[in-house]
Formats: structure tokens, sequence, C-alpha cells
């Protein structure tokens, strides 16, 4: 097991911190594992008020292409060009702002090896008990699939839109093993 440095544990204290509607049950279970995170599909990091990393797990040294004492006390203008930095601050304050998870989509490419996966990313502020900002944490799931299956969904339905479109799938499904198109108009069985 891949033990962490002292510098990406957040003090045990948050595990008994109540957060009511900002808790994000993430958090607990990240430090509960001692800093690791268990669940290597998805990017997990934590940033302080200021925007300095504080935690990450491999997929986020993946992402950067550096390892996590390289990422650890640094910020994402010291990570990544400033126009990308710019926009990730630019979420942070906004999660921090409206002072609750947010979501949104993002395409990102990861240096390790220049691969893009498509990251559903979450983002809440974590408080302590007087709503003091203790930071950020942040979880990307890679939704690339997800987005590809709806990507041909929607050329399916454009194409069975289109004049002469179903007999195209037709004939398609009809070279497909275990399909049978039936002469009476198309009927699959």
């Amino acid at each position: 097991i891949k033990q962490r440095t002292n510098n990406s544990i957040a003090s045990s204290h948050i595990l008994s911190l109540s957060y009511d509607h900002w808790h994000y049950s993430a958090v607990a279970r990240y430090w509960h594992n001692g800093g690791q995170w268990n669940n290597d599909a998805d990017l997990v990091w934590m940033k302080d008020p200021q925007g300095v990393y504080i935690a990450c797990n491999q997929r986020i040294e993946n992402l950067y292409g550096r390892s996590e004492s390289e990422i650890i006390g640094k910020t994402d203008h010291d990570l990544v060009e400033q126009k990308f930095a710019d926009i990730f601050l630019e979420k942070d304050r906004q999660a921090i702002e409206r002072g609750c998870l947010m979501r949104y989509e993002e395409r990102l490419i990861f240096a390790s090896d220049g691969h893009q996966e498509i990251h559903e990313t979450s983002k809440t502020p974590i408080f302590d008990e007087q709503r003091q900002l203790l930071g950020i944490l942040g979880i990307g799931h890679d939704i690339t699939q997800r987005k590809e299956a709806e990507a041909e969904l929607e050329g399916a339905r454009i194409l069975l839109a289109t004049p002469g479109g179903g007999e195209r799938v037709l004939a398609t499904l009809s070279a497909l093993d275990g399909w049978n198109v039936l002469e009476d108009g198309g009927s699959l069985r």
C-alpha cells in the first residue's frame, strides 16, 4: 500500500465536525482511510482556503503528471497553464460563494499519458463548526463512456429521423448475428 506523506493528511478533527447539508461524505471516507482514497477511478483532492493542495490521490498525480510531493503545497497556477488554472480557481470560488456542493462537466487531458476524459466534477467547501472555511474538496468522476453512449444514441436518433434512415438501420441490424429482419415492413424478432 502506498504511504501518504504527513503533509497530505488533513487534521483528524475533520471527522468530528458537524457539517449538516455542507457535509460531503467523501471527506470522512478519505481521511478515515489515512489519507488514502481507495477508489482509483475518481480524482480526489482538497485545497486549503488559499487554493493550495493539501491532499490528493493517485489519479490527481496522473492528471498532473507529478508525484504527490510535487503537488502538495502547490496551487493550480503552479501545476497547469494559466487559462486552465483560472478556470479551476473560478469554479472553486463559485462553490465557496454558494456555500454548497456544485457540479459541472469538464474535459481533462492527463499529463501522464496524454489521454482525455470527460469528468463530472463536484466541488464543495468544507467548513468547521463556526462556519470558518477549512478548504475545498473536489471529486472528479469519469463520465467519458456515458457521454460517448449519449452521442451514439443522438446519432442514431438523427439517422432514424432522416428519409431512408430507418431502412439503413434495418440493413445494418440484419447483418448482425442474431437479428432477423422480416420482409413485412421491417419487424424484428
